[in-house]
Formats: structure tokens, sequence, C-alpha cells
């Protein structure tokens, strides 16, 4: 008798084990399971909106069926849209799609999300998709149903951080030693191949808004990309792809000799106008007065340069700010090393600091750290801009006071130590240079 109550006690025992077990297992798989279900319909979602944002310039119905595809893209198979009535009540701009086993509700002209009415520059995507459950039927949950939502708005006045180059390999590279977080606004890359964006090891690039990219992107070893990308429909065009360079740069042919700054002839001020080469020495200051400066072969800079309210056009040659001196090396007092650029305030080039001519080659570099300051719009729409930070900055090498328009763009650090974080700004453009932003709102 006390075999079979010990035998009996087991089986008890043993079947609440295996409960227990299923229990567990329905919490870790199942749940699991809709959490990464979850993640993937916000993908989903965000790469749609944007998509349809992009499209909103041909008519409500070219942006929702744009939205669908590329939220079909995103799916396994690509499966086909197929359009499918919406639920009693729904917004009277609403499109609804089956779209393989998720039903998709687009709606453009969409209204904010605080309410208001509704705006023929938004669109917004919600996605619905049921997750069956496995192990958790024993506690009498069979699945769940799951939803995302994504609003965005075009025609914000211009992408403020993008990238040009409509085919290369690491059109975008953020390279070893440097992270890169973009705030602000988004960025995006008009490259369609499959490796894009890449962000080499050990390396990171964090956006408010997703990276927007036509092509891929590859992630290196304990690298990250957050939030995740999302891809678009094609390139987004150069809102300044009609700016004109200034008429003096035609002068340009009969300047001759160089300027060199040192140490010596500082601080070295010079008027507005058409100049030769520059180089400033390490030591040397150079003060560029409020206006149009345009350098027939380039600049140099390992010293001081402070330019405030001024315009920078570049017909040929180099443009190098690297102070090899300066606060953030510990070598020279503040005074020494500083880069100052912001914008000119009127004219036609209002609110650009910087315009590196569209047939010279030769690349951009900038050293960001302390003692540095640049605003404004820099567009360098013919070569890579290397963006490298400098030893001392913390927590960040600022560059956010820039909306860069650049045909490719590379960050890297070239000395030892920690890791440095570049801070770059890629807000709207002021008005009157595009219209061709994309953002999320929701």
């Amino acid at each position: 008798m006390r075999d079979m109550r010990a035998h009996g006690s087991v089986g008890i025992i043993l079947a609440l084990t295996i409960v227990t077990l299923l229990v567990m297992a329905a919490l870790v798989v199942d749940i699991g399971s809709a959490i990464l279900a979850r993640q993937d319909l916000q993908v989903n979602v965000d790469a749609a909106a944007l998509a349809g944002a992009q499209s909103l310039r041909d008519g409500p119905s070219a942006a929702k069926a744009k939205a669908a595809e590329y939220y079909s893209r995103n799916l396994p198979n690509n499966p086909s849209p197929t359009v499918a009535s919406c639920p009693p009540g729904s917004d009277p701009n609403s499109t609804c799609y089956q779209i393989g086993t998720d039903f998709v509700e687009v709606i453009t002209p969409a209204p904010p999300s605080a309410g208001g009415p509704a705006d023929a520059r938004r669109i917004r995507v919600t996605a619905w998709r049921t997750v069956p459950y496995y192990f958790a039927r024993v506690i009498g949950f069979t699945n769940k149903r799951l939803s995302a939502r994504a609003a965005a708005r075009g025609g914000g006045g211009g992408a403020g951080g993008m990238v040009l180059d409509p085919s290369s390999r690491g059109a975008l590279t953020v390279g070893v030693g440097t992270s890169l977080r973009v705030t602000g606004g988004g960025l995006v890359v008009n490259s369609n191949h499959a490796e894009a964006v890449v962000v080499e090891n050990y390396t990171s690039l964090v956006s408010d808004q997703p990276l927007q990219v036509v092509g891929g992107w590859r992630i290196g070893f304990r690298a990250s990309i957050s939030p995740t990308p999302v891809q678009i429909p094609g390139p987004l065009p150069d809102p300044l792809a009609n700016l004109q360079p200034p008429a003096e740069a035609a002068n340009c042919g009969s300047v001759t000799g160089a300027i060199t700054v040192t140490a010596v002839n500082s601080p070295y001020t010079l008027p507005p106008g058409v100049h030769p080469g520059i180089n400033v020495n390490a030591g040397g200051t150079l003060i560029l007065e409020p206006g149009v400066h345009v350098l027939c072969n380039g600049l140099t800079s390992q010293g001081s340069l402070v330019g405030r309210g001024v315009f920078i056009y570049v017909r040929s040659g180099l443009f190098q700010i690297e102070p090899g001196y300066g606060p953030d090396w510990g070598y020279m007092p503040p005074a020494v090393g500083n880069t100052i650029l912001t914008p000119i305030t009127s004219g036609p080039y209002a609110g650009m600091t910087f315009f590196n001519a569209r047939d010279n080659s030769s690349h951009v570099f900038i050293r960001t750290g302390i003692g540095r300051v640049y605003q404004g719009i820099f567009y360098n729409p013919s070569s890579e801009t290397r963006l490298a930070p400098s030893p001392r900055c913390a927590p960040s090498c600022d560059f956010s006071q820039v909306s860069l328009i650049t045909w490719q763009l590379r960050t890297g650090k070239d000395y030892a130590g920690a890791p440095r974080e570049i801070l770059l700004s890629a807000g709207p453009l002021p008005g009157g240079y595009g219209d061709t932003s994309v953002v999320l709102e929701e």
C-alpha cells in the first residue's frame, strides 16, 4: 500500500513538473517568438511609411501603393499585396491590404497622432499579425494578435544628412576607432550597393531616425547599427543640385601664388574675394572676414581658422582642417588651434558655410574636437568627406550643428587610444534648399 501511495505521489510530482516545464517553455519560446514578431512588424511598417512618404509627391494612391510594395519587400518571398476591405469605422483615407498573413492599413492624408486635420504630407501604416502559440496551449492560450504602427512625413525642407553616391560599397563607412551618432534627424544613403553602409569592427552607428538606405549594410564584429536601417525605393534627389557656384570663381584662372600663414604674420585677416591656395601653419591664425570667399586652390589648416558669417567655395585642391595643436591635443593653449566656421546670413548662399566644386575630386578632411565649432550647410557633391576626432574630445567630437550633404562619408581615427564618438546633426535644411526630407514621426 505504501509503495502504491509512493508511486502515486511520484506520478503527481512528475505531472506537475511536466506542466511547469511546459509553462516555462511557453514563456521562453512562445512569448519570445511574439517579441521577435513584434520587432519585425515595426521594421516593416517603418520601411513602408518612409517609402510611401517619398512617393507623396505623386499623389495618395501612388504613395499607398509604394508603402504596400515596400512592406511586401520586407517579408519572406515578397508576397503580392492584395487590396482588402477595411474594418467598419476606418479612416475615410484608408486603403487596406492583405500582404501574406499580415493585414495592413495605409492612411494618407493622415492626421497627426495628437489629433487634428489630415495632412497631405503625412502617411501612416499600421499592420496586424496573428502569431500562433504552441506550448502555451496547455494553459489555454492559442495565439497572440500583434500590431505595429509608423507614420512618416515628407517635404520637411530637405534631407539634412545625405550621402549622394548612387552605387559604391561603403558610401557611408564608420571606421575602426570611431562611432557615429546622428541627432536631430535622419541620414540618407543613396547607394544601391548590397554593402552601401559599412560599420567596421568595434564601432557603432546610432541615429534618432532609422538610417534610410537604397541598398544594404554590413555590420562588423562587435559593431552595431541602431535603430535597424530601412530600405527606400530609390535615391533621393540632391536638394542642392541646382545650386550655382559664385560668379567670382570664373576669375580663378588668373590667380597665382599662395598665401602662407605662420605664427610670425598672425593674425592674418582675409577680406571676401577670390584667393589662391592657402596654408595655415601650426601656430598661425587666419581670420576670414564675413562674406563670400572663393579659394582657387584649396585650403589646409594646422593652426587656427576663424570665419564667422562666411561662405567658402573651393574651386580646386584640398580642403583640410587638421590642427596639429590645440586644447584637445594638450599641446597648446585654447587660443591656438581652434576652428570656428559659421554660415553667411544673407544673399543667395544664406545658411551655407562650405561648397566644394562639383568637378573637384580632392577629398575634404575635417578634424572635430574641443575648440572647433562648425555650423551651417557643408556641401561636397564631388568627393569623400572624412571626419576624424581629436584625442581629447569627450564625451563626443562635435560636428553637430551641420547639415552635411556629401558624395561619400567616412569616419576614422588615426591615433591610438580609446574610441571616440563623432556627433553629427542631420536636421532639415533651411528653407529654400529643396524639399526632399522624409522623417518618421511615430
